[in-house]
C-alpha cells in the first residue's frame, strides 16, 4: 500500500498512512451512518482533494465504494438471521429506503435481499 503512495520522504509518508489508517478504522465503526467526504477528510486531517486522491491510491477503491462494501457485507450477515426484515435491515445500515438497499444489494451481490436470503436456506 505505501509504495502506491507518490510521496518521496519515508516520513511524510508514513504520517500519510497512519493517517489514512485512522480514516479506515473510523469508516469501519461508523459505515452506517454514512459520513461524508467533508467528515472524513476532517478525520485524517487531510484536504478533501488530497484525502480522496491517497484513500483511492492506497486502498484502489474511493470511501464510498468501501461504505458500500461494508453496508453489503453486514447485510448479508444479517439476512441469516430470519428475525430481521429486509426495512430494518436496510434502515440500520443507512440506506435511505428498503428500495435503495434492495438496488444496492442487488448491483454488488447479483441477488436481492429476498432472493439472497433464499438461497441461505
Amino acid at each position: 500500500m505505501s509504495r502506491r503512495l507518490p510521496v518521496v520522504k519515508a516520513s511524510t509518508r508514513e504520517e500519510i498512512l497512519k493517517r489514512l489508517q485512522t480514516t479506515m478504522d473510523y469508516l469501519h465503526a461508523y459505515y452506517a451512518q454514512n459520513p461524508g467526504l467533508d467528515e472524513l477528510s476532517r478525520v485524517s486531517m487531510l484536504s478533501k482533494f488530497h484525502f480522496l486522491r491517497l484513500f483511492k491510491l492506497a486502498y484502489g477503491q474511493t470511501p464510498h465504494q468501501l461504505i458500500t462494501s461494508l453496508k453489503i457485507k453486514r447485510a448479508k450477515e444479517l439476512l441469516w438471521k430470519k428475525e430481521n426484515s429486509v426495512h430494518s435491515i436496510a434502515d440500520a445500515l443507512g440506506f435511505e429506503d428498503s428500495s435503495s438497499f434492495s438496488r444496492t444489494f442487488n448491483t454488488q451481490v447479483g441477488h436481492y435481499p429476498s432472493q439472497y436470503r433464499q438461497l441461505c436456506d
